[in-house]
């Protein structure tokens, strides 16, 4: 049952009950910074070991990866979702061994966001995607500076140099409803709180379902999206966001396996941290605020982000 509400963010006594409960029926996750990443929650603490990991001995070669990160984020928190997505899209790619040189990537709506330098600069060769500056949507996001006209729009120099950038990075317009079938042969595929934009759950499931095309088999797609912690039945649609359930993710886990792809366990545990308990409301301004940005209000639901990784069948 899909259920509109009038936008109702005064009663945060309510909200913070709400998110304990989702809290108590799964649990908290105590991550090892060793431990892999699976299909999970956005977690404040990821962020923590995100640190602890690149500057192990075994992953010293990796620094340069928090280093380009907290360029980007400037005098910004790192505090919140959206860079727990550029961390969770980086790790997941790293640990499958997909960040190297030759390996082809393939970004659906990269906006202005700097993993496509961060990729480049390992040598991979990227092919980047935003809607056509035409499309009423990519106008709107255009007024926030997240979507991306042409490929200089990607470049961040102090993340990567100009010659391999060039070298490394093409650019092409592209409605994720309507993927061309001469995309194919990727290594990986990624996207960051893309396809809950697509118009509707059905929409978003059938880009997850439709992308593995684009892919060579055994490819890696890494995607992150919205998840309803207020409601398992309930939940928010519009043709500009809509919040996908616990029972959407698990029924598009099912779908996959199915048909013989891999899909890393769906780990739906939060932190137990303080600021995992902060819910921010609207209006608000993610990649500007310094405060902690984890779990937002969107109509009257709580949400944050949830990763999925699906690893194509041989």
């Amino acid at each position: 049952m899909i259920h509109r509400k009038k936008i109702s963010y005064r009663n945060e006594r309510s909200h913070s009950e709400t998110l304990r409960v989702f809290q108590t029926v799964h649990g908290f996750h105590k991550m090892d910074v060793n431990e892999p990443f699976q299909s999970s929650i956005c977690r404040p603490t990821d962020i923590l070991n995100f640190a602890d990991w690149v500057t192990q001995p075994s992953q010293e070669k990796d620094f340069t990866i928090l280093k380009n990160l907290l360029w980007h984020t400037k005098e910004r928190s790192m505090l919140h979702r959206k860079y727990w997505e550029f961390i969770y899209i980086i790790r997941v790619l790293c640990e499958r061994n997909m960040l190297r040189t030759g390996m082809k990537g393939l970004g659906f709506a990269v906006g202005t966001e700097p993993l496509a330098s961060i990729f480049a600069s390992y040598g991979c060769k990227v092919l980047c995607s935003d809607l056509s500056p035409d499309n009423e949507s990519a106008k709107e996001w255009a007024k926030s500076n997240q979507h991306a006209n042409q490929l200089n729009d990607l470049y961040l120099p102090n993340i990567c140099t100009k010659e391999n950038f060039q070298n490394n990075v093409q650019f092409m317009y592209l409605d994720m409803n309507h993927i061309p079938d001469d995309l194919k042969n990727f290594d990986f595929c990624w996207s960051a709180c893309a396809y809950e934009h697509l118009g509707s759950l059905e929409y978003g499931k059938q880009f997850i379902y439709n992308m593995l095309k684009t892919l060579k088999p055994g490819g890696i797609a890494v995607h992150t999206t919205e998840i309803n912690l207020s409601s398992n039945t309930d939940t928010f649609i519009s043709n500009n966001c809509s919040i996908f359930r616990q029972c959407d993710f698990e029924e598009m886990y099912n779908i996959l396996t199915r048909e013989g792809h891999q899909v890393s366990p769906l780990d739906f545990r939060l932190d137990g941290c303080p600021v995992d308990s902060i819910i921010s409301y609207p209006p608000y301004d993610a990649l500007n605020s310094v405060m902690p940005h984890f779990k937002i209000l969107i109509d009257s639901y709580i949400s944050t982000s949830f990763g999925m990784i699906i690893k194509k069948k041989e």
